[in-house]
């Protein structure tokens, strides 16, 4: 564990690709954070729903339901958790459409952990 992670955080890692799910997992726990990972945006919203996650980390496109629309329904259920976007690609206008709607941060994937552990930190200060 790093000195960086003093509290413990409780993140959802939400990713159609069992891999970056289990190494993204894997990388947070050993900084101290719990973790529970959702397939798709519908788990995501079931698991949001009954636990009380700090942060959502969330693909953009995933099959059936993206991180758009996992964006939106956190922010109608849950407004207070912080969402991260990870994204293949993000131009200026995606930028601002992903802050527009209330995204807290975004990373390109695949994300250099140095960068998610800052944005994490920036996010959820303390």
């Amino acid at each position: 564990m790093t000195q960086h992670s003093r509290t413990s955080r409780y993140l959802l890692i939400v990713d159609d690709d069992p891999a970056v799910r289990e190494v993204l997992a894997t990388l947070l726990v050993e900084e101290g954070h719990r973790c529970a990972t959702a397939e798709d945006a519908t788990q995501a919203v079931q698991m949001v729903e009954g636990e009380p996650f700090d942060l959502v980390l969330s693909d953009l496109k995933m099959p059936g339901r993206d991180g758009l629309w996992l964006l939106e329904e956190i922010r109608r259920i849950a407004p207070a958790i912080p969402v991260v976007i990870l994204t293949g690609h993000v131009g200026r206008e995606r930028e601002a459409e992903l802050l527009e709607r209330g995204a807290a941060g975004f990373l390109l994937k695949p994300p250099s952990i140095p960068d998610l552990l800052q944005l994490i930190r920036r996010v959820l200060p303390g």
